[in-house]
């Protein structure tokens, strides 16, 4: 970037850690080639409409057993809210802004083993 090389490791870990920091809905967005990430977008991110597509993001996440799923008086969450507890917050305050009907009640937080599986297959 700017002439210099990074990995994509470097990438990652500094440049889109303080994107992550401010908005994490961007750690649903992101694909990491396993069955535990959401699937990849059939189309890219664009500058214009990233924050409807962060939306859109966020509901499938929401949506999707991989993320988050209430088991009677348990709320099982994806490990991704582990791994990135500072930006999450506590993850029961950051679901009740936006999927308030799964944390009525007061579950139990549990979370679901993340799926390292590769989620599908190279032509």
């Amino acid at each position: 970037m700017g002439g210099e090389p990074i990995s994509l490791t470097d990438l990652e870990s500094t440049r889109m850690r303080k994107v992550m920091q401010r908005n994490p809905a961007v750690h649903f967005a992101r694909v990491g080639g396993a069955r535990g990430f959401l699937p990849l977008r059939a189309k890219a991110y664009e500058g214009k409409k990233l924050k409807s597509q962060l939306d859109a993001v966020l509901r499938r996440a929401l949506a999707d057993q991989r993320i988050i799923r209430r088991k009677k008086d348990e709320l099982v969450l994806s490990e991704i809210f582990k791994w990135y507890k500072s930006d999450f917050g506590k993850p029961m305050d950051w679901i009740r802004r936006y999927g308030a009907d799964f944390v009525s009640g007061g579950p139990k937080v549990t979370y679901l083993q993340f799926d390292w599986s590769l989620n599908g297959r190279c032509p």
